[in-house]
C-alpha cells in the first residue's frame, strides 16, 4: 500500500510538472499573455519572468530536494 501511494504522489508530481511546463512555455510563444497581463496592470515583459518561474518551478517538482521551494513558489505564482 506504501508503494501504491508513492507512485501515485509522484504521478501527480509529474503531471503538475509538465502542466506547469507547457502553461509557462505557451507565455514565451504568444502575444496573447502579454496582452493579458497588460490589461490586468502588470509592468511590460512581466509575463516573461513568470513564464521563467514556471518552467524552472515545474522541472525543480520533479527533483525531491526541490519539490517543496518549487511547489511554494508556484503556489505564490497561482497566487498573484
Amino acid at each position: 500500500m506504501q508503494t501504491l501511494r508513492r507512485i501515485a504522489l509522484w504521478l501527480c508530481q509529474a503531471l503538475l510538472a509538465v502542466a506547469f511546463v507547457l502553461a509557462g512555455s505557451g507565455k514565451f510563444t504568444g502575444s496573447l499573455w502579454a496582452r493579458m497581463f497588460a490589461r490586468w496592470g502588470y509592468p511590460e515583459h512581466f509575463y516573461l519572468v513568470v513564464g521563467a518561474l514556471e518552467v524552472a518551478c515545474g522541472a525543480a517538482l520533479l527533483v525531491p530536494r526541490t519539490a517543496s521551494l518549487a511547489a511554494v513558489v508556484l503556489i505564490v505564482i497561482m497566487i498573484g
